[in-house]
């Protein structure tokens, strides 16, 4: 029974070596994780913004075509603007 006991007790111990790259194949999974998390909120964000601008440009193009100055004003300034660009916020 007690070399069970001494057995496991020396598997769990392990080297430090071992120890040692666990630890560093757990860090390395860590920062991929956290990379792809940057990479896909600035996918989504480019995305959203290339929307924007889109919804944007054609409400322009559609005051721009109106027959009088005046709808054409009106139109334009009832528009929302642009929001400008922010900084990638991480979720981490």
């Amino acid at each position: 029974m007690d070399r069970e006991w001494e057995s496991a007790d020396t598997a769990l111990s392990g080297s430090p070596a071992v120890w040692a790259g666990g630890a560093a194949v757990a860090a390395v999974l860590a920062l991929l994780v956290a990379f792809s998390m940057v990479v896909h909120a600035g996918v989504e964000q480019g995305s959203q913004r290339r929307l924007d601008n889109s919804a944007h440009d054609t409400a322009t193009w559609r005051c721009m075509n109106l027959r009088s100055l005046s709808e054409r004003q009106g139109c334009l300034s009832s528009r929302a603007p642009l929001a400008a660009p922010t900084r990638l916020a991480t979720a981490i």
